[in-house]
């Protein structure tokens, strides 16, 4: 029985791959047209798989926005209700489609804890009947609450761990340009390809900071940035910025909570 049915253009294939991948760890059983039998028709095998899947996964793309094949499945998985739609390119699902939500995972690298990717995982374990996957227990902290709105500091706070914590930064961050000289750091390089592109270092009076699935408070908490630690991002709007550790985590941080050092 197939738990899982992914519909995708044969140009995005490696992509594609990723995702399977990434679906098959979490226990679903996955059919996509890689596992075609020879003696059987593409159009038979294909629709005895949709009407098996209790879940289909539609990766959009220019290619796949396209293609004949690919929009009959996704049609196929909304008359049924078990359509689960990604963008792997930014491209904006064609008619009727763009009518209805979709994961954008343009920038996703395989995190597991990436925003859209749970949004994928949520659906998933929904229509198979799962519990959803439980994100990071959730410990608020004050020092979250974007300016002005934040307490005034704790008047008599001791300057010397101030300067000790920009010491550390300044020591991090002098590290951090050695690795883009001396061969570049593969961190930062799958940064980059996830689309960020600034280097910034943690600054919280607290000493941690938490990594939020999305940009507020009432998001759960998917990880924590401890005191100087460097982390990626890029120049955004607003009082939540959009982050990545050196590890993957990927999530959202408010943005008094960091320094801003310098270009990828």
């Amino acid at each position: 029985m197939v738990d899982v049915f992914i519909s995708y253009a044969r140009e995005d294939e490696a992509f594609v791959a990723k995702i399977a991948q990434a679906v098959k760890a979490e226990g679903y059983e996955v059919w996509w047209d890689d596992d075609l039998p020879p003696h059987k028709s593409y159009g038979d095998v294909i629709t005895e798989k949709i009407g098996e899947a209790k879940a289909a996964i539609v990766v959009w793309s220019a290619h796949a926005a396209a293609s004949e094949w690919v929009r009959a499945e996704a049609d196929v998985a909304r008359n049924a209700k078990k359509l689960v739609q990604t963008v792997i390119d930014g491209t904006t699902p064609p008619l009727p489609f763009n009518q209805i939500q979709h994961a954008d995972l343009s920038g996703w690298t395989g995190e597991g804890d990436d925003r859209d990717w749970r949004k994928v995982l949520a659906s998933l374990a929904e229509l198979n009947g799962r519990t959803a996957p439980q994100p990071v227990e959730d410990t608020p902290s004050a020092l979250e609450i974007p300016e002005p709105f934040a307490a005034a500091p704790v008047a008599g706070k001791s300057k010397k761990g101030l300067v000790l914590a920009a010491m550390l930064a300044l020591v991090l961050l002098g590290m951090f340009a050695g690795w883009r000289i001396f061969g570049g750091d593969p961190n930062a390089k799958a940064a980059q390809r996830a689309g960020f592109t600034v280097a910034a270092v943690v600054e919280s009076p607290d000493e941690v900071a938490n990594i939020r699935r999305g940009p507020s408070l009432s998001d759960p908490i998917v990880g924590k940035a401890y005191q100087g630690e460097v982390i990626y991002t890029r120049r955004q709007g607003g009082k939540w910025w959009k982050v990545r550790k050196q590890d993957g985590t990927t999530g959202y941080m408010a943005r008094h909570l960091f320094i801003v050092e310098g270009k990828l």
